[in-house]
């Protein structure tokens, strides 16, 4: 559906829909804000204090999926050089 679509649709409806439109859109946006905030605080919080655990990639700055795989795969490779019987054989 296109945003034109969306803003012709809009356009028709009465001024009473607009509004609740836009109550609900507020609403949307200010919960989605309060998240981020808090998001924010949580993570200052455990950063600080140190309770993130090391192996936590989510929610870390530079940390992402591609950090977390290479650690696995390192991890394995030293796995396979330690003991014959690993995730490799």
């Amino acid at each position: 559906m296109s945003l034109s679509y969306f803003v012709v649709r809009v356009r028709c409806r009465r001024k009473e829909s607009l509004r609740s439109l836009s109550h609900l859109l507020m609403s949307f946006l200010l919960s989605k804000l309060l998240e981020k905030v808090v998001q924010v605080h949580m993570q200052d919080f455990l950063n600080s204090n140190g309770l993130m655990p090391k192996t936590q990639s989510a929610y870390r700055k530079f940390h992402s999926t591609e950090t977390a795989v290479t650690k696995v795969f390192k991890d394995l490779l030293l796995a396979a050089d330690a003991d014959p019987m690993s995730a490799f054989t």
